[in-house]
C-alpha cells in the first residue's frame, strides 16, 4: 500500500489486526512515533491477548528514548505469555540500549531458559557481554550459538570483530574470518570483508605501533570505533596521538570518542575536538571544519553546556556555514529552548532545501516527523503527506 495510503488509513474503523501491525510499523518507520504508537495500543484494545503488539509498541517506545515505557509494555506482554521470545530479546536489547545491562544479562539468561539454544538471544547476550567488557563470556556464548548452530554466520561475526577490536588475535580473528566468508554471507560482514582482511594482515604490526603507513591505523581506530569498541581503543587513540602529533583524523577521533555517552568524558573531547576544528581551519579544510563545528556544538547541547555553547556560537560566528547539518542543530537547539512551533518547522525545512545527498534528506525528515509527532499535529497533516510522500520518491528513486 502507498505510504499516503497509510497515513489516511489512521482515521478509518479498520479492525483488521494484521493492517494495524503494518500501518504501525509503516509509521515507525517514516518517524511518525506518536501515530505508531496510537496505532499499536488500538490493537492492544482489541486484542489485549496479543503479545507482539506489546512488542511492536516497546519497540516504538525505544526508538524515541522512552526506554523505562518500553521496558514496562514488554513486562505486561511477557506477565500474558511466559514463553514468547522475542519478548525477551526486545526486552534484553532495550535494557541494553538504557545502560542497564547486568538487567539485559539477566532477562536474556530468563529467556535461554526458555529455549536454550536460542542463537538470536545468545547472539544478544555475546554482545551485552562484549559490551560490558565481559570478553570470556562473549566468547563462550558466541561458541555456544555455533555449537547449537555451525552456519550461525552471526556468532561468527561477532567472534571475528570480538577478536580484532577487543581481545586482539591474529590467528583467531583469521579463524572467524573465514568462517564468515561461508555463503552466505552477511551484509554487515560483505561491506567490510576488504577491510577486515586488511586488517588481519597488518594485526600485529597495527597493535605494536610498528608501521609508519597511518592509514593502517586509521582503518582500524574506525571499524573498533564503528564496532563500539570504545574503551579498547581509546587508550590505543592516546598512543597513536602520541605518535602522530596534529593528525586531524586521530584528534577528531579522539574528541568524537571521549565525547560519546558510554565514555562520558565530553570536556576532555571538547579539547580535541576545538583542536581538530582550529587546524581544519588553517587547512582550509571547510566541509571538514563545518562539520566539527556542529558535532562540537551538538556535543554542548546534549551536555547541557547551554552558556559555553551561547558563547561558542558568537565566537565562531564567522566560520559557520548554513549547511543541513547546521539547520537541523538549530532546530533542535530551538526545541530546547521552547521556541514557537512555526518556528522550530522553518529551520528543520530549511535544513531539508539545503540537504544535498538523499541520505542527508531522509534524516532530517525523520527529525522533523519525529518532532511533528511531539505536537498537536492536526494543524500540520498538508506538512505530513508533503513528507511522507518525498520520502517515498527518495526511496523510489
Amino acid at each position: 500500500m502507498p505510504l499516503i495510503l497509510f497515513y489516511r488509513q489512521s482515521n478509518i474503523n479498520n479492525d483488521s489486526l494484521p493492517s494495524y501491525n503494518e500501518l504501525g510499523r509503516t509509521y515507525r518507520q517514516m518517524g511518525q512515533n506518536q501515530l505508531a504508537i496510537n496505532t499499536f495500543k488500538k490493537a492492544i484494545r482489541i486484542k489485549p491477548d496479543q503479545t507482539h503488539f506489546y512488542n511492536e509498541l516497546g519497540i516504538t517506545y525505544r526508538e524515541i528514548g522512552q526506554n523505562q515505557n518500553a521496558i514496562n509494555i514488554i513486562l505486561k506482554a511477557l506477565a500474558i505469555d511466559p514463553k514468547q521470545l522475542p519478548l525477551y530479546n526486545e526486552l534484553g536489547i532495550t535494557y541494553r540500549e538504557a545502560g542497564l545491562k547486568q538487567e539485559a544479562i539477566d532477562i536474556f539468561l530468563k529467556g535461554l531458559k526458555v529455549e536454550k539454544d536460542n542463537v538470536r538471544i545468545i547472539n544478544e547476550l555475546a554482545i551485552t557481554y562484549r559490551e560490558n567488557e565481559l570478553y570470556k563470556e562473549a566468547i563462550d556464548r558466541c561458541k555456544q550459538s555455533l555449537s547449537a548452530d555451525p552456519q550461525n554466520k552471526w556468532a561468527a561475526l561477532n567472534l571475528l570483530q570480538i577478536y580484532l577490536f577487543f581481545e586482539p588475535d591474529k590467528a583467531k580473528a583469521n579463524k572467524y574470518y573465514e568462517k564468515s566468508l561461508q555463503p552466505p554471507q552477511l551484509t554487515g560482514f560483505k561491506n567490510q570483508k576488504k577491510s577486515f582482511h586488511s586488517i588481519i594482515e597488518n594485526l600485529d604490526e597495527i597493535l605494536r605501533l610498528e608501521s609508519d603507513e597511518i592509514r593502517l591505523y586509521e582503518k582500524y581506530t574506525y571499524l573498533a570505533i564503528q564496532h563500539k569498541a570504545y574503551h579498547s581503543i581509546l587508550p590505543f587513540l592516546f598512543k597513536l596521538n602520541e605518535k602522530f602529533p596534529k593528525s586531524l583524523k586521530i584528534i577528531s577521533r579522539l574528541g568524537k570518542t571521549l565525547s560519546n555517552q558510554v565514555i562520558a568524558r565530553a570536556e576532555e573531547g571538547c579539547v580535541f575536538l576545538k583542536e581538530a576544528i582550529s587546524l581544519f581551519q588553517q587547512e582550509q579544510n571547510e566541509k571538514e571544519m563545518q562539520d566539527h563545528l556542529v558535532f562540537y556544538f551538538n556535543n554542548l547541547l546534549f551536555n547541557e553546556k547551554l552558556e559555553l555553547l551561547e558563547e561558542e556560537l558568537k565566537f565562531y560566528k564567522n566560520e559557520i556555514k548554513f549547511n543541513y547539518a547546521y539547520y537541523l542543530f538549530l532546530a533542535n537547539y530551538s526545541i530546547k529552548q521552547e521556541k514557537p512551533e512555526e518556528e522550530i518547522i522553518n529551520l528543520f525545512e530549511e535544513a531539508l532545501e539545503a540537504a544535498e545527498l538523499k541520505a542527508e534528506k531522509l534524516k532530517v525528515i525523520h527529525a522533523l516527523l519525529k518532532y511533528l509527532s511531539t505536537i498537536e499535529q492536526k494543524n500540520y497533516i498538508d506538512l505530513v503527506e508533503k513528507l511522507i510522500t518525498i520520502t517515498a520518491e527518495i526511496v523510489k528513486n
